[in-house]
Formats: C-alpha cells, structure tokens, sequence
C-alpha cells in the first residue's frame, strides 16, 4: 500500500530525471 505508493514515486522521480538529462 503506502510502501507501493513510496517506491512508484521514487521510480518516477528517477525516469523524471533521466528524461531531464
């Protein structure tokens, strides 16, 4: 649940980032 939530925010703050690079 929360956890899931956490973990899919940090995998698009890392795609999020590599699309800004």
């Amino acid at each position: 649940g929360d956890e899931s939530l956490r973990r899919t925010y940090e995998l698009l703050a890392c795609f999020k980032k590599d699309m800004h690079k």
